[in-house]
C-alpha cells in the first residue's frame, strides 16, 4: 500500500508543478482513477486546461485530456458456453470538452465538473487467442471536490463514462467505461 501511494504521488506532484505562465504544452492536471464496470480498469489521465471565461473564483475552461489504462480482475465466464476468459483489456482515450471550477479562497475548498467527449481506443484478448481492437466515441462526465494547498488543488473525482449508441455488441463492450473514481492534482 505504501508503495502504491508513493507511485501515485510521484505521478501527481510533477504535473502539479506546472502552473500559469508555463508553456501550454505542459499539462495542468493529472488524475489517477479507476473504472469499475465488473472489470476494474485503473486509469492515468493528463489534462490540459485553457481558460475561456474567468470571474473572481469561478472559471469556465476548455479541456483536452488523454490517457487510459489496462484492466485487472478480468472476467472468466464469457462466450456461449461460459468457458472463455478475457486475458487482456485496454481502454485509452483522448477527450475534449468543457469544465467549470469554483474556488472558495477563505476555506480553500474547490469544486467543479467536466463534460468531455472523444474516441475510446479499446481492445481485448481472450483465452482462445481471439482479439478485438476497435475505436468508438465516448462521453465522460465527472465531478470533483478538493482542497487548495499553495497553488495546487488536490482532491477526489467521480463520474461516469458512456459509449455512444450504435456500438456493435461483443464480448468486450459490456466492460467499457462505467463508473469512475480517482484522485487528482490541478494547478491553476
Amino acid at each position: 500500500m505504501h508503495r502504491a501511494a508513493s507511485v501515485i504521488l510521484a505521478l501527481l506532484v510533477p504535473v502539479a508543478a506546472s502552473a500559469k505562465g508555463n508553456p501550454a504544452y505542459l499539462p495542468r492536471a493529472a488524475l489517477v482513477g479507476t473504472f469499475f464496470n465488473t472489470v476494474v480498469t485503473p486509469q492515468l489521465r493528463l489534462t490540459w486546461e485553457f481558460t475561456l471565461l474567468e470571474r473572481e473564483k469561478n472559471a469556465l475552461l476548455f479541456v483536452l485530456e488523454g490517457g487510459g489504462g489496462y484492466g485487472v480482475l478480468l472476467p472468466s465466464n464469457l462466450g456461449p458456453t461460459g468457458m472463455l476468459s478475457m486475458t487482456r483489456l485496454y481502454q485509452l482515450t483522448a477527450l475534449a470538452g468543457v469544465a467549470f471550477h469554483a474556488e472558495y479562497e477563505e476555506s480553500r475548498w474547490h469544486w467543479g465538473g467536466q463534460l468531455a467527449t472523444g474516441p475510446l481506443f479499446y481492445g481485448a484478448k481472450f483465452s482462445d487467442s481471439s482479439t478485438e481492437d476497435k475505436v468508438w466515441p465516448m462521453l465522460e462526465a465527472r465531478a470533483q471536490l478538493g482542497l487548495r494547498f499553495g497553488s495546487t488543488v488536490y482532491g477526489v473525482s467521480f463520474g461516469w463514462a458512456f459509449t455512444y449508441p450504435g456500438l456493435t455488441s461483443s464480448l468486450t463492450t459490456p466492460y467499457l467505461g462505467g463508473p469512475m473514481v480517482g484522485i487528482f492534482a490541478d494547478r491553476r
